[in-house]
């Protein structure tokens, strides 16, 4: 597959309602945002909205919905765009990575069963970070939680997600609690030449918005 020409590429999450609906979605520019196409090249008349995008999922927090969020998008060095966004509600939780595929629309490939497989009675957390290497290898960042605890991994894929090795980033650490992993990206000054780095929180998240913590930060690469 011949490399194609670079693209500005969005995912979004669009809520309406306080979030009783939920749309994941995504669009493309190749003009440096003037004019915006659906993944089939078809235009979509701004402002763009969830009935003019290219609609990946749906949800919302309603009962009997999941809600959905969008982690991350990256793109493949052949062009091809990859949103990572989880869906969940009080009794279950996914993250999925969502491809662009020429005969489906979306392929479609959820990790928590993948994960459970190694790491059993651990949930999976919201979306993170992805990130592809020069040679299109897949990096992916999630949080891993039960009961107090929760740790930070890392999912390696050379065959475009369709299977993973995983490793975790922080569980030899002193604190029960890892948070929100910033995984290192492609900006094309900087360019991922192995494993990018990862940068997470450890500590207690607080009560409110206004606590003074003293939580610790940490770089893996």
């Amino acid at each position: 597959m011949e490399p194609r020409p670079p693209v500005a590429a969005s995912s979004c999450r669009l809520h309406a309602d306080r979030g009783a609906s939920e749309t994941i979605a995504y669009m493309r520019s190749d003009d440096f945002g003037q004019t915006w196409h659906r993944r089939d090249g078809s235009v979509i008349e701004l402002p763009a909205t969830n009935a003019t995008m290219d609609v990946i999922a749906t949800g919302g927090r309603s009962k009997g919905l999941l809600s959905h969020k969008c982690g991350s998008i990256a793109v493949d060095p052949c062009g091809v765009p990859y949103i990572l966004y989880s869906a969940g509600n009080e009794s279950t939780a996914e993250m999925i990575i969502a491809a662009s595929d020429d005969r489906t629309g979306w392929k479609r490939t959820p990790l928590a069963k993948q994960m459970s497989r190694q790491w059993p009675d651990w949930q999976i957390g919201p979306a993170a970070g992805m990130a592809f290497d020069e040679q299109g290898t897949m990096f992916v960042t999630a949080t891993l939680s039960r009961e107090k605890k929760s740790d930070i991994v890392l999912l390696v894929s050379y065959d475009g997600g369709d299977s993973f090795s995983m490793k975790h980033l922080s569980n030899h650490l002193p604190r029960d609690r890892k948070w929100w992993p910033s995984l290192e990206r492609p900006t094309g000054h900087n360019v991922i030449a192995e494993h990018p780095g990862v940068l997470f929180t450890a500590g207690s998240r607080g009560a409110g918005n206004n606590d003074i913590l003293s939580n610790d930060v940490y770089w893996t690469g």
